[in-house]
């Protein structure tokens, strides 16, 4: 069969799916005897599992470092909710903060024109640019 033809599939079967990239495994972090009396400094949430409660000496220190991490995504939220509220839902947002960075650049430069003498106003005016 030629490499541009596929296989043919059976009525009422499912096509293929392509073949999905392969994740890389995280690997368990040893666990000292008596379990962690602190959080590893060295642990690496993208080498490593997820340390658990029981692993700890102390289950304090294992919730301590999840309301860390939980505080850590929700700043993450808040900021992605402040960016909508002042942008728009994400398909706009892109045109929006394009928008609002040419304003500010058009901004500095009629401050530019007025500190050199133009009268901007009048500029506009003849232009047909309304403000």
């Amino acid at each position: 069969m030629s490499e541009t033809m596929q296989a043919p599939v059976a009525p009422g079967a499912a096509p293929s799916a392509p073949e999905a990239a392969t994740k890389t495994k995280r690997a368990e972090y040893p666990v000292p005897d008596g379990g962690f009396k602190e959080w590893p400094l060295d642990w690496d949430g993208s080498e490593h599992k997820m340390l658990q409660r029981h692993q700890f000496a102390d289950p304090a220190i294992w919730l301590e470092k999840k309301a860390t991490l939980a505080e850590l995504e929700s700043q993450k939220y808040r900021a992605e909710a402040e960016q909508i509220k002042k942008f728009g839902p994400p398909k706009g947002a892109s045109s929006a903060k394009r928008l609002q960075k040419v304003q500010g650049e058009l901004s500095a430069l009629y401050a530019a024109l007025e500190k050199q003498g133009v009268n901007v106003a009048q500029v506009k005016a003849s232009a047909g640019i309304a403000g």
